[in-house]
C-alpha cells in the first residue's frame, strides 16, 4: 500500500519537487508531509495531512523567491522504541533555496529571515539530517546542506556544538571524493549510521559514504561491573614462649585492558630536560605520533617547533625534542597538542586539542639584542 502511486502535482515542465514528514512523537507515524518545489520560476511549500502515512490534499502554504532548485528537510533527534531507535522532528522544516542569482539562502518555516550560505556559483542543493550520537555531544552529524558550486561538490552542516552553546552553521566544506563537473545531487541516510552524497557527472552515478557515527544506538548501554568473592580460612594457631606476628592476605590480579575511545585527552605534567627537550605525561595514551602535532610557545606567543616525539617505557610519558628554548623569553611555557588528526587516541579516534603551562628549570637565555637605529631622515 505504502509504495502505491500517487499525483502530488502535474502539468507542463515540472521543476524540482521534494518531501520531508513532519514527525513530532515516536508514538504514531508522520502527522502532516511538506513538499518544496518550484513552479512559475517560484520556490514553494505545500502541506498535506497524512493518515496512515499516506498523504490526502495538498494544500499551497506560502512562496518563498525565484529559484533554480530547492530542498526541504526537518532537523530532529533519536529516541529508543523498544529494541529500535526512531527519529523525531523538531519545530518547522528547513527550506534550502538556490535563487537564480546563485545564491543559497536557507530559513526554517515561513516567518524566518533567510540565512546566506553561499554568496553565488551554486546551481542544485540537497539536505539530510545525519545521526547524532545521543551519548557524545561532539558526534552529531548535523542537518547537512549539500550543494554544487561552480560545478564542485561541498557541504555546510548545523551542528550541536558543546553543551552551552547553541547548534551554529559550520564552515563550508569540500567533498574531493566526488567528481567535477557534477551536474546534479542527492544526499541520503542509511541504516548503519552513515550519511552518503550521490553526485551525476557526465551521465553516471558516484556516491560518497561517511564513516558510521555508532550514535550511541548499535547496542543497549551497557555496565561492566568486577566482583570478588573471597573466603578466608583461620586455621587455629598454637602459640609457644615466643610471640609471633601472623598476617592474611587476600590478593586479586584483575588484568583488563579498556581503550579509551573519546576526544577528550589532558597533559597530566610538563617539564624540560635541558634546552631541546620536554617530557610530557598525558592523562590517556597517543598513537601514531607526528611532531607537527604539538608546539612550545613562550610568553611572548613565540613558536618552538617540535622536531621529534618518542614513546618512553610507559604509553602515557611521551619525549618531544624541540628547538633550542635557551632563546624564549624567561617566563612560562606552553605546551600544546593541536589535533589535527595524524595523532590518534588509544582507540584509534581523533583527539580534541589541550594544552599545558609549565615553568622550566635550568635555561641558560639568551639575551637577543634589540634593535639599533642606523639612520633617521625625513622627506
Amino acid at each position: 500500500m505504502l509504495l502505491k502511486a500517487r499525483t502530488i502535482r502535474s502539468g507542463v515542465a515540472l521543476g524540482p519537487h521534494r518531501i520531508a514528514a513532519q514527525r513530532p512523537s515516536v508514538l504514531a507515524g508522520p502527522t502532516k508531509l511538506y513538499t518544496a518545489y518550484i513552479e512559475d520560476e517560484y520556490a514553494k511549500v505545500a502541506t498535506s495531512l497524512a493518515v496512515d502515512r499516506i498523504p490526502t490534499q495538498w494544500d499551497f502554504e506560502y512562496s518563498l523567491t525565484k529559484a533554480v532548485d530547492v530542498a526541504i528537510e526537518f532537523d530532529g533527534r533519536w529516541q529508543r522504541v523498544g529494541n529500535r531507535w526512531e527519529l523525531y522532528t523538531i519545530g518547522s522544516p528547513y527550506v534550502a533555496v538556490v535563487r537564480t542569482t546563485g545564491q543559497l539562502t536557507i530559513q526554517q518555516g515561513q516567518l524566518d529571515t533567510p540565512t546566506i550560505l553561499v554568496d553565488s556559483g551554486v546551481t542544485r542543493v540537497a539536505m539530510v539530517r545525519g545521526w547524532k550520537n545521543v551519548l557524545m555531544w561532539n558526534r552529531d552529524q548535523g542537518l547537512i546542506v549539500v550543494y554544487i558550486k561552480n560545478g564542485k561538490v561541498y557541504y555546510r552542516t548545523y551542528a550541536q556544538q558543546p553543551p552551552d552553546l547553541p547548534a551554529i552553521w559550520e564552515p563550508e566544506r569540500a567533498i574531493v571524493e566526488l567528481p567535477s563537473p557534477a551536474q546534479n545531487i542527492s544526499a541520503f541516510r542509511t541504516n548503519d549510521y552513515r550519511v552518503g552524497i550521490a553526485c551525476e557527472h557526465n551521465g553516471k552515478i558516484y556516491w560518497a559514504l561517511t564513516e558510521r557515527n555508532w550514535a550511541g544506538m548499535a547496542i543497549e548501554s551497557h555496565t561492566i561491573t568486577a566482583g570478588i568473592d573471597v573466603t578466608v580460612d583461620l586455621i587455629p594457631i598454637t602459640y609457644a614462649d615466643i610471640y609471633h606476628e601472623h598476617t592474611i592476605t587476600a590478593g586479586v590480579s584483575l588484568d583488563v585492558a579498556l581503550l579509551w575511545g573519546v576526544a577528550y585527552n589532558s597533559f597530566k605534567s610538563a617539564e624540560n630536560d635541558g634546552d631541546t627537550t620536554i617530557i610530557a605525561c598525558a592523562e590517556h595514551f597517543l598513537t601514531n605520533l607526528t611532531p607537527g602535532d604539538f608546539e612550545v610557545r613562550d610568553t611572548t606567543n613565540a613558536l618552538f617547533s617540535v622536531t621529534a616525539v618518542t614513546y618512553t617505557d610507559d604509553p602515557c610519558i611521551i619525549e618531544l625534542t624541540v628547538e633550542s628554548l635557551n632563546f624564549s623569553t624567561p617566563g612560562d611555557l606552553t605546551l600544546k597538542f593541536l589535533g589535527s588528526g595524524t595523532t590518534k587516541g588509544e582507540a584509534g579516534q581523533d583527539v580534541d586539542p589541550f594544552e599545558i603551562t609549565f615553568t622550566p628549570e635550568g635555561l641558560e637565555y639568551v639575551d637577543v639584542d634589540p634593535p639599533e637605529v642606523e639612520a633617521i631622515w625625513n622627506e
